[in-house]
């Protein structure tokens, strides 16, 4: 199986001192953007952690098996699960409510009774938050993937599923 090359950006960094000027792989470049709209960078994973969207083979895992993998059951825990797989499998910088409601379609999940709610016990959590300069568009805190590599195990703060 031949590897897909990644999708490569350009970074230009220029002031008092400093000119930078160099191609980087859309990986680092989504980092970047998160540390420059207000939040942690996201945690590197080696290949076949948990939290890993991948398999241990390299084939993509589908939004239904990456839930399953990590054990996202309770409404809070799968919208933190489907906004980091929007986020590292997809490629999106960031993330608005109406992704994450499609991907529950995508994943064939019955969508959260109450989704608002849900999704505030999220950023309630810390596990989300809202990028700073950027009304109604999200990311996936460092907390938050610590909590899908935890797998949610600290049972705190979640509505129960349904």
């Amino acid at each position: 199986m031949t590897e897909e090359a990644p999708k490569m950006f350009s970074l230009r960094l220029v002031g008092d001192g400093i000119s930078i000027e160099q191609p980087i792989e859309q990986r680092m470049a989504l980092q970047i953007v998160q540390v420059v709209m207000g939040g942690a960078p996201a945690v590197q994973q080696s290949a076949g952690t948990k939290s890993d969207p991948r398999a241990p083979e390299g084939v993509s895992l589908s939004l239904r098996e990456h839930l399953d993998k990590i054990g996202a059951s309770k409404k809070p825990d799968q919208i933190t699960t489907i906004a980091q797989y929007v986020c590292e499998v997809e490629g999106q910088a960031d993330f608005s409510r109406d992704d994450i409601r499609s991907r529950f379609i995508t994943a064939r999940e019955p969508l959260p009774g109450n989704f608002g709610r849900d999704f505030a016990v999220a950023e309630r959590n810390g596990w989300i938050a809202e990028m700073h300069g950027k009304k109604n568009r999200y990311y996936v805190t460092a907390k938050g993937t610590q909590a899908i590599n935890n797998n949610f195990s600290n049972g705190k703060g979640a509505a129960s599923r349904r």
